[in-house]
């Protein structure tokens, strides 16, 4: 995997980031997720970490970036972000509303994966259609590794767009829960994603478990922020 380096080549800093491989001495786009998955091949360019039993909670790792891997003896492993293949990520919830499949009152993530798992004969082809493929290390860190590489605190991390907010700033946040509960916090940019996109636009960290895979998974709310930064500093 070759990531190319902008600035080298003198691009602009708002030219994204490229990411490849070398076939026959040129760089070409990496590979999707439906070649990684189906080359017999590919076992022997990555090293498998771990299977898991079943594709939607596999895909919803690659959606939220890291996890926690409970093994058949009952012990717990956590898992974290690595990289990417480079290709454009494509939501499974875009993927179901185009074709028809669900309405937009089951475009949450809990009712996604209901559906996905209750459609099984479906649901291998319409995940490959996200060509993003997320590769994973594990962290041997308490609690997941967000982009700033410290681990994330439930309720009090944003994931970002750091092209707005820089990583490590303060921010005073005012929204509301998918519960319509207040949310008035302090929390800091600690992360970002490829669905976080934009000035105004953060996913609030709620943490770890079914509970809060219930809340994340609804939250879809308005809401605005204050960013404390130091005087005479200013965000390009």
């Amino acid at each position: 995997m070759i990531t190319l380096n902008n600035r080298a080549f003198k691009l602009p800093n708002s030219s994204p980031s490229l990411i490849g491989q070398v076939v026959e001495n040129q760089l070409v786009p990496y590979d999707d997720r439906r070649t990684i998955k189906l080359n017999p091949e590919f076992n022997k360019r990555a090293k498998v970490l771990v299977w898991v039993k079943d594709i939607v909670d596999a895909h919803l790792l690659h959606i939220q970036g890291s996890g926690i891997i409970k093994f058949q003896s009952g012990v717990y492993k956590r898992i974290g972000y690595a990289g990417n293949n480079g290709r454009s990520f494509r939501g499974i919830g875009s993927i179901l509303l185009s074709k028809g499949l669900i309405t937009e009152s089951q475009a949450s993530m809990p009712e996604i994966a209901k559906w996905l798992k209750a459609n099984t004969h479906l649901s291998s082809k319409l995940l490959d259609q996200n060509p993003r493929y997320i590769f994973f290390r594990w962290t041997g860190k308490d609690g997941p590794i967000g982009a700033f590489d410290i681990p994330l605190i439930p309720g009090r991390s944003l994931a970002i767009d750091p092209k707005y907010i820089p990583f490590g700033a303060p921010i005073w946040l005012e929204t509301k829960g998918p519960d319509q509960e207040n949310i008035n916090r302090l929390v800091v940019a600690l992360d970002t994603g490829a669905a976080i996109k934009g000035p105004v636009r953060g996913d609030y960290f709620w943490g770890k478990g079914e509970d809060a895979f219930y809340k994340a998974g609804r939250m879809k709310s308005k809401g605005r922020y204050f960013i404390f930064l130091p005087k005479n500093t200013t965000i390009k």
